[in-house]
């Protein structure tokens, strides 16, 4: 069974943030957050990962352009978070996430997309996504969400 997510605008929540969480969120963003950035456009892919490499406490540590390359180098580099974009040629984000997750269920996966369809957003939750981000949002709000959603692995 896939981790609770936490709750956030662009998260699929099940649970209120406790001010607990929030000081434990606090002391953990201490800590470097490592990313595995699946895109399968260079361009959007080379602009997420400066955005995200200019973020303290945030390292992309692998990038993949499809799904079976992101299941790979996830089973190699064991990230914290995995940033998953849902168009992805061969196995979408939505499949690629399933079976990431079957292999390695504690890693986190943040669902990206340019499309707001609420049925993409629920199949990305129902594949086990923590979170789900639109592209067109502010940066800050990818940043803020990959943070949250590391600090609260089991929630």
């Amino acid at each position: 069974m896939a981790p609770s997510p936490v709750i956030d605008k662009t998260c699929f929540g099940r649970r209120p943030l406790m001010v607990e969480d929030e000081e434990r969120s606090l002391r953990e963003d201490l800590m470097t957050i490592r990313i595995l950035l699946v895109e399968d456009q260079l361009a959007a892919r080379e602009a997420v990962r400066d955005l995200l490499s200019k973020e303290g406490g945030i390292e992309v540590v692998g990038e993949a352009s499809t799904g079976r390359e992101a299941l790979r180098l996830t089973a190699d580099l064991q990230p914290d978070v995995v940033v998953m974009d849902l168009s992805l040629p061969g196995w979408n984000g939505i499949e690629t996430t399933r079976r990431i997750l079957s292999a390695v269920p504690e890693i986190r996966v943040v669902g990206l997309s340019m499309y707001s369809d609420p049925r993409l957003q629920e199949e990305m939750a129902r594949a086990g996504a923590a979170a789900f981000v639109l592209k067109d949002l502010a940066f800050e709000e990818l940043a803020g969400t990959v943070r949250r959603v590391a600090a609260h692995p089991g929630a």
